[in-house]
């Protein structure tokens, strides 16, 4: 193998290890929201007890993802009396400091005084101490059973107010193992009732109720931005429109509230509008009506839920999110703008409140304790619900995709045709032919190279180069090629090498069409037109040769008359000896045994009006070591094997840094003389072994094909809406990326297709984009 593919083989190598790389962290990503509602879930029943008398049996269920508990403990818990007495202290002085916030007085923070931040931070590193101490013994048998529970939710049950007044989240447990989240639950719920609301959409009940002081502007924004929503507002609505909307007969997946409430004598209130204040007694028989019909999740986002979420253990709900405190406007405009969005995007409902919880950190300079507040109330036999399933599936719809698909593949064609995609095109095409498996050495073919220059000079004379040729013939090769240009200035006295042309009827010459003196282009003395051979080889626009054009009529004044190249010549005298002539076909088309060589059109694959170089076709270059080569001194001197030489081509050229270099798709610097090689090599194994030509499909088909694509991922993305199922953006990734590229290769390399992999991978994956984006507007339009 050659440096240069050496080297290509390993950045190929790195950059599909980087692609690899890419794919996986990726799908660690999708992972989580695929998975999102399939965390551990470890439940924590306290059962009877207090904090004054301690808790005696504390029982560890571990709940596997079929329900059942492959894992359970039984633990104890001392009394703990200074917890409830730092609540206390701690809830007296947060409610006064929250109020002066609300009057808008401003604080010292560093001066302590009977509203003090200081202190509440205080009281706050002291109740942290004291619940660590307290529920060590339950921290140490979790650890010990599972070792890890970072990607667990604990659910903690228990019908104690104060236990469930607690700052949970300050456990050292969850911020040394990063739990998903907690939850607290009572000993007994209501049946779960699933939803069946309308598939595709999420339906959204928004209440909105007293809101003197309050800004709901930015809630009211929040939750009309979400994607594939039904979001019905009720503001300031009278008891009977409430509970009238409840009942709605298509149900509501999610029940939201903004707006005053307060928790008294263990009931929850909410000021639904200026002059009516329910408590939830009053709510109880619609809300389970709502449920009934399939409403899961309720969110309060106002002030001292506690109250409310007993109130709502039997009516049905499987999660409810309140506040446990007082909530500044602030903090809960913040926690639910980022709750809603990230709930949306996917994320699981228990990572998405640890998040939201955590954002809450960046406003406790202004607002003390804000990440306090939320809390989450479920059904511990419910699964979480997550905006997915929430959804359902909507009916898939052909339509769309199929002319945003169509529109994008309009798209990806017209840039085609701009030559932009070129380049890639290009590099694709050498990437995907040095993944070739190694040929063997061709059996017909020698090279015989000039390197010599100390021994020979540089250009080589005439001498040397009929000495060469004398020195061939007499070990009986086929046909013989003299890549070789002469110099000029140089005088054959001795006109040993017209001699040599004159006796070796076997040598063909080479010259250069375009040029206007004969003494540039060819060897002296020259020869007829029957034994010349071009050297005229097109460049693409990266310098790398690819084609070339077998056969070219010259102009009428080019002293060059050569109208085959060379290669195409020395294989045709070599086929001429077994009685194989080319001939054309009735459609002009060049056919030589039973092998039709096709020319390229003026629009072909990747080239986007490449211009007109004569008869063109693809080189199918050899892989690994082509073809067996000597140089100029081993013949002179002897020391070539005669076998090495009988009835092959034998081609002469030179092989001299920075004369006759080239670049092609598996190699840089290669001298002229191999691609000659590997032309003439091309024809003879097409014509005797039936190596493959490469070939490239119709305009019309390449086009039918990025179309086909673009609808395909458009398609792909229609699916993954409809049904809610976020899996099949990794067949959307292996099919792009893996799939699409290695069937491209496959064609390639087994049957010489070069099909067009970049327009169609920008197809697949611009139609799937396109369609997701097309239909994130038409959501966000629709409100």
């Amino acid at each position: 193998m050659n440096t240069l593919h050496y080297v290509r083989a390993i950045v190929v190598k790195n950059w599909m290890q980087k692609a690899v790389n890419k794919i996986n962290s990726l799908k660690l990503w999708q992972n989580e929201r695929a998975l999102a509602n399939r965390e551990q879930q470890i439940k924590v029943d306290f059962g009877s007890g207090t904090l004054a008398d301690g808790f005696s049996s504390v029982t560890i269920q571990w709940f596997d993802l079929d329900r059942s508990f492959p894992a359970q403990k039984t633990v104890s818990l001392s009394k703990a009396p200074d917890i409830d007495l730092l609540m206390q202290k701690w809830r007296i002085l947060y409610r006064a400091i929250n109020e002066v916030f609300r009057n808008g007085i401003e604080l010292d923070f560093k001066t302590p005084t009977n509203v003090s931040v200081v202190d509440l931070d205080e009281l706050g590193a002291q109740l942290k101490a004291v619940i660590d101490r307290w529920l060590f013994p339950l921290e140490r048998e979790l650890l010990f059973l599972f070792q890890t529970i970072s990607r667990s939710r604990i659910i903690l049950v228990t019908d104690d107010e104060q236990l469930q007044k607690i700052p949970w989240h300050l456990w050292r447990l969850f911020e040394s193992q990063n739990c998903i989240e907690y939850a607290l639950s009572a000993s007994s719920y209501e049946h779960k009732h699933q939803s069946s609301t309308p598939k595709g959409k999420v339906r959204i009940l928004a209440v909105f109720g007293n809101s003197d002081d309050l800004d709901l502007e930015s809630d009211r924004k929040s939750l009309q931005s979400l994607p594939n929503a039904e979001v019905h507002i009720l503001e300031n609505p009278r008891k009977t429109e409430l509970d009238e909307t409840l009942r709605d007969n298509l149900g509501w997946d999610i029940l939201f509230f903004a707006g005053h409430s307060n928790t008294k004598n263990h009931l929850g209130i909410l000021r639904i509008n200026d002059d009516d204040v329910l408590n939830t007694d009053r709510l109880t028989s619609c809300l389970k009506a709502a449920t009934k019909n399939g409403t899961q999740l309720a969110i309060f986002n106002s002030c001292d839920g506690i109250g409310l979420a007993h109130a709502l253990e039997g009516v049905g709900f499987s999660h409810v999110i309140v506040m446990s405190e007082p909530i500044p406007d602030p903090v809960a405009q913040s926690f639910i703008t980022f709750w809603l969005s990230e709930f949306a995007r996917g994320q699981s409902f228990y990572s998405t409140t640890r998040q939201a919880r955590e954002k809450l950190k960046i406003l406790e300079d202004d607002y003390p304790c804000a990440s306090w507040l939320p809390a989450i109330f479920q059904n511990p036999t419910a699964e979480a619900p997550t905006w997915q399933n929430l959804k359902a599936i909507s009916p898939f719809s052909w339509r769309i995709p199929l002319a945003v698909g169509i529109a994008v593949g309009a798209l990806i064609t017209g840039i085609r045709a701009t030559g932009i995609l070129q380049i890639p095109e290009f590099k694709t095409y050498d990437a995907f032919m040095s993944w070739r498996k190694d040929e063997a050495t061709d059996p017909r073919i020698l090279i015989v190279t000039g390197q010599d220059e100390q021994r020979f000079g540089f250009p080589f004379s005439d001498e040397v180069i009929a000495e060469t040729i004398e020195k061939i013939d007499e070990y009986q090769p086929r046909v013989i090629g003299l890549d070789i240009f002469r110099n000029p200035s140089q005088k054959d006295d001795s006109n040993r090498l017209k001699q040599a042309f004159l006796n070796i009827p076997i040598v063909s010459g080479v010259c250069e069409l375009g040029k206007a003196e004969q003494s540039e282009n060819s060897p002296s003395p020259p020869l007829s037109s029957e034994r010349m051979g071009f050297s005229n080889i097109p460049y693409d626009l990266d310098n790398v040769l690819r084609r070339v054009s077998l056969f070219h009529t010259p102009s009428s004044n080019d002293q060059c008359r050569a109208d085959n190249y060379l290669g195409t010549k020395l294989a045709l005298d070599y086929l001429k000896k077994d009685s194989i002539l080319p001939q054309t076909t009735s459609k002009g088309i060049v056919q030589i045994g039973a092998q039709k060589y096709h020319p390229l059109p003026n629009y072909a694959g990747a080239y986007q009006k490449k211009g007109y170089e004569g008869y063109e076709m693809f080189i199918n270059y050899r892989m690994g070591n082509s073809f067996q080569t000597v140089s100029i001194a081993d013949v002179i001197d002897g020391k070539v094997d005669p076998e090495l030489v009988r009835d092959r081509i034998v081609i002469i050229g030179m092989d001299i840094p920075d004369q006759d270099r080239h670049t092609i798709p598996l190699q840089d610097d290669v001298p002229g003389v191999e691609i000659i090689a590997h032309v003439s090599s091309q024809i003879l194994a097409n014509v005797l072994d039936k190596r493959l030509l490469i070939w490239i499909l119709p305009l019309g088909v390449e086009i039918v094909l990025i179309l086909a694509s673009s609808v395909a991922g458009s398609l792909f993305a229609e699916a993954e809406k409809s049904y809610g199922d976020r899996k099949i953006i990794w067949i959307v990734y292996g099919l792009g990326l893996i799939v699409l590229p290695g069937c491209c290769w496959f064609v390639l390399a087994f049957y010489g297709g070069w099909i067009p992999v970049i327009p169609l991978g920008l197809g697949f994956f611009g139609g799937y984009g396109a369609t997701l984006s097309f239909d994130n507007r038409r959501l966000k339009t629709d409100f």
